[in-house]
């Protein structure tokens, strides 16, 4: 049988998957009655509290702002933003960022600007999606983080960046064979299952991402793993684990997933 799936199709409950992007429910005995933080968290008291504002805009021009070229912010639509802060005063954002226009993007950029009261920026971190390559329609994960949190902001900007018409070559054609979502402690999320190589050629370095959901679809996490196997042949199978680090903003409910690798030459 010829078997070629398509890219982030979402399926709830998918284990042989029509795509690398799978939508999978908690069951009643998975999920944790545990109070845990919500999507309308504050930031610490010294720190005012932000507000969502617009998420594609172009870079400004100042010394204190990342530098880079933004001109692919009008084919990107960036979707689900949520922050919430980590251990020694850190701070990250996850958010999901989808090719609207007609061209792949390639090594797309993000940088997220943490604005002031009077607008002016006091800190920016940058980063990538998950997906080096986005191809029109397709949508990435992406996960920043600030290491250390400025003593006080105001409101964030989202800036994407980059987008290169280089040369990248990527695998796709991947099947989802299983994933089980266990809680191994308090603290953490564990993703486990396995991915089929259904391309025609050896596939490395493949890499397994996810983002988590809470039952109103509400994007409370994101992170990504690799496969046991360095390489994969076509037809050859290989075993992957996600751990992901709750981080307040809601209970996991769900979860989608992204599977991507590199050809060997």
């Amino acid at each position: 049988m010829n078997r070629h799936y398509p890219f982030a199709v979402m399926l709830t409950l998918g284990i042989g998957a029509l795509g690398c992007s799978i939508v999978s429910p908690l069951t009643s005995s998975e999920r944790t009655p545990e109070a845990t933080q919500t999507s309308t968290s504050r930031p610490p008291a010294q720190t005012p509290t932000p507000v969502a504002t617009a998420t594609r805009i172009l870079l400004p021009t100042s010394e204190s702002r990342p530098s880079g070229n933004a001109g692919i912010a009008e084919v990107t639509k960036v979707d689900k933003v949520q922050w919430y802060s980590v251990p020694y005063d850190g701070l990250a954002f996850v958010g999901l960022l989808e090719n609207t226009g007609s061209r792949d993007l390639k090594r797309v950029e993000v940088a997220v600007v943490l604005n002031d009261g009077s607008g002016r920026a006091v800190a920016a971190a940058l980063g990538y999606t998950e997906l080096a390559l986005i191809r029109p329609g397709e949508t990435s994960p992406f996960r920043i983080s600030f290491v250390d949190l400025p003593p006080a902001w105001q409101d964030y900007e989202i800036v994407i960046q980059g987008g290169a018409a280089e040369y990248l070559e990527k695998c796709r054609d991947f099947e989802v064979l299983s994933q089980t979502l266990d809680r191994p402690d308090s603290e953490t999320y564990a993703i486990r299952g396995e991915v089929e190589n259904t391309g025609k050629e050896t596939c490395k370095y493949i890499l397994v991402a996810a983002a988590f959901y809470d039952a109103a679809g509400n994007l409370v996490g994101v992170d990504s793993g690799y496969t046991t196997r360095e390489k994969v042949k076509p037809g050859e199978t290989s075993r992957y684990e996600i751990l992901y680090y709750i981080s307040g903003l809601g209970e996991v409910d769900h979860f989608e997933l992204w599977v991507e690798g590199m050809p060997e030459k």
